[in-house]
Parts: structure tokens; sequence; C-alpha cells
């Protein structure tokens, strides 16, 4: 006799409770582009957001003054969740591109 309980798969799972919680994920969300964008998202009201970037700069870590966002990892961790596929699917994900640096990267021509 077959259960009357629909069955659920862990992928279908994690989607579901992800759609229910309605994550945002910002990579590069100390750096400038990052902090401006998460801003620009609490405006809106958003503060599902988790903050993914390196975090070893004083510098990065007043980036994040001010901001509303439910929690915050290092790159390297991030990259470890995903390849472990520990759930980690947002609603969004914001990639902004951008050099590691704010230097010139390029030369200008006359």
């Amino acid at each position: 006799m077959a259960s009357s309980t629909p069955s659920t798969s862990p992928l279908r799972a994690r989607t579901l409770l992800s759609v229910a919680k309605k994550q945002l994920i910002v990579t590069g969300g100390a750096g400038f582009i990052g902090r401006n964008l998460i801003a620009a998202l609490n405006e809106r009201g958003e503060e599902n957001i988790l903050v993914v970037d390196r975090l070893g700069s004083a510098d990065k870590w007043r980036n994040l003054v001010g901001l509303r966002f439910d929690d915050l990892m290092d790159i390297a961790e991030f990259r470890r969740r995903v390849r472990e596929d520990r759930a980690l699917v947002p609603s969004t994900l914001f990639h902004p591109p951008a050099p590691s640096s704010c230097r010139r990267t390029s030369t200008t021509t006359r």
C-alpha cells in the first residue's frame, strides 16, 4: 500500500526552504560596490542577506557598519559549502564584477 504522504527530494526540500526564507547572497559585500548594493537593498526593506567576502582587513569590516544583514561568511567557507552542496540556494545571488583593488587597471592612450 502506498503512503498518502507525498515524498520530497532533498533538493526540493532545500529549494522550498530557501524560497520561504528568501535569502539574498551578495559576494564581495564588504567592498565598495557590495556595500552600496546592500545599502540599496536595505532601503528597499531587504535584510535577509548573506554577505560573502574576504574579511581579513579592518577596512572591510568598517564598510559593514550600519548595514542590516543576516549573516557574514568568509569566501573560503562559502566555496567549501557550495562544493559540498550544503543548502546555499538563494532566491537571488548578486555577484558584482570588480577588481580586488581599486587601482587603475588600464592605461589611457592619447
